[in-house]
């Protein structure tokens, strides 16, 4: 075995610069592999945490059914649980709010479009997305600002 080695490494250097372009080629082949597999995983992992801090947050709490059927009908109220009591006792929830979300159907006069509605508690909600710092024009909403819409 060690004779069909030494014949075998005698003959990887028998040409030296082929057997260097080669293995700079290999080299080369697997550091830019190495770097676009980072930058994709870590794009996606960007894109994940953007999309969990921006609107789902880390947990959702939903009324059995809800995810079956995703009608207003399955919407939790507040005589079912002490939601703020509840959320206060567990020392991992840094935030939380509650949201009332369904789909709908904006227009104008030439055209519309599907859309999703989210109803929120304003001041719960600045603590758990970042939402009311991305306003280009307009005011955030506030609390008690019941027939009042920021559109997006």
């Amino acid at each position: 075995m060690t004779k069909l080695l030494k014949l075998a490494w005698r003959d990887v250097w028998r040409n030296r610069r082929r057997s260097l372009i080669t293995m700079g080629a290999i080299v080369f082949a697997v550091l830019i592999i190495t770097v676009t597999s980072s930058l994709q995983y870590g794009t996606f992992d960007a894109m994940e945490e953007m999309a969990v801090r921006l609107f789902s947050s880390d947990l959702q709490v939903h009324r059995a059914g809800f995810q079956e059927e995703k009608t207003l009908s399955y919407a939790l109220e507040d005589a079912e649980q002490d939601w703020p009591a509840l959320m206060q006792e567990q020392p991992w929830v840094t935030a939380y709010t509650r949201r009332l979300s369904g789909f709908g159907l904006v227009s104008s006069d030439s055209s519309s479009a599907g859309a999703m509605i989210v109803g929120i508690e304003p001041q719960a909600e600045r603590g758990v997305t970042s939402f009311s710092q991305k306003i280009v024009e307009g005011l955030p909403l506030a609390e008690g600002d019941d027939h009042a819409a920021l559109l997006g």
